[in-house]
């Protein structure tokens, strides 16, 4: 059974918290009950960020109240805020005034994400992972996905593409070793090997984008993978929302082969299978 249609949250934190909300509604939580979002998004929190902004609690104080939940005891769950609460750990603030909501398990995530892409503070790869862990463990398509962030789908399936990009190259890329126009332009390079060897170049030669992207277009017109089987690739993995690779070889008068399809964790795999059984996905809120 459907689920019944729920309100975007892509307007961010103004969904949740009224501008003119009544003062009775703002409690001062001890630092030491508040414990993180299970779902947070941003896996990297820079120290010389935090740094600067517990010096700036120090002297005055929590602008934004931080928004969280009720959790297990004492405790208080964060649903957004992570940074500011880290930075009062620092600080040595003993208490942060905060907003308390009833918030279902199955929109910390969604709210989490969409308070730090307001805040444009994660970088691209924790930004696609998030994507991606909330179509699997919300069963969402894409375009459900980008309607209830805000977001254009062509947006969504180009972060989600990235997930499809090796290891090493996801890392540069998270760290901010290379842009998102560069990112683009090693995906279109091809296979993985043309992927590598362009990435190897755009490092050691520190090319701009507009180079990255002439060396992509010229690497793959000399990629030994037909360009209709790339295109076929990048397809099958927009519409599936993970990488896949398509191998063939001719054996005699017949081509065969196999397609490679990657899954992150069980539930992803729940996700794939269901999608490739043509089955709608069971919900996660059960």
């Amino acid at each position: 059974m459907a689920s019944p249609p729920r309100k975007a949250l892509g307007k961010g934190f103004t969904a949740l918290i009224p501008e003119e909300a009544p003062k009775t509604e703002l409690v001062d939580i001890p630092v030491s009950k508040i414990i993180p979002n299970r779902y947070q998004p941003r896996r990297v929190f820079r120290q010389a960020e935090l740094s600067s902004l517990a010096a700036s609690l120090k002297t005055k104080g929590l602008i934004q109240p931080i928004l969280v939940r009720k959790g297990e005891g004492d405790k208080y769950e964060l649903i957004a805020g992570e940074r500011r609460w880290r930075a009062a750990q620092i600080s040595g603030l003993e208490t942060l005034p905060a907003w308390i909501r009833s918030i279902p398990d199955g929109e910390l995530l969604e709210i989490a994400l969409i308070e730090n892409l307001h805040r444009e503070e994660l970088n691209p790869i924790e930004t696609a992972e998030a994507y991606h862990r909330l179509m699997a463990e919300r069963g969402f398509t894409q375009e459900q996905l980008a309607e209830r962030l805000a977001q254009e789908r062509s947006t969504v399936a180009n972060y989600l593409r990235l997930l499809q990009l090796p290891p090493e190259i996801r890392e540069d890329l998270a760290r901010g070793a290379l842009t998102m126009g560069h990112a683009k332009a090693i995906l279109a390079a091809g296979s993985s090997e043309a992927q590598r060897a362009l990435w190897k170049r755009i490092v050691s030669e520190k090319l701009s984008v507009r180079r990255s992207e002439e060396a992509s277009r010229s690497k793959s017109r000399t990629s030994a993978k037909p360009a209709d089987v790339i295109d076929l690739e990048t397809r099958l993995g927009q519409s599936l929302g993970t990488r896949v690779r398509i191998d063939s070889r001719k054996r005699g008068p017949r081509t065969e082969g196999k397609i490679s399809v990657e899954f992150y964790n069980l539930e992803d795999l729940d996700r794939l299978i269901d999608r490739l059984l043509c089955q709608k996905p069971a919900s996660r809120d059960a």
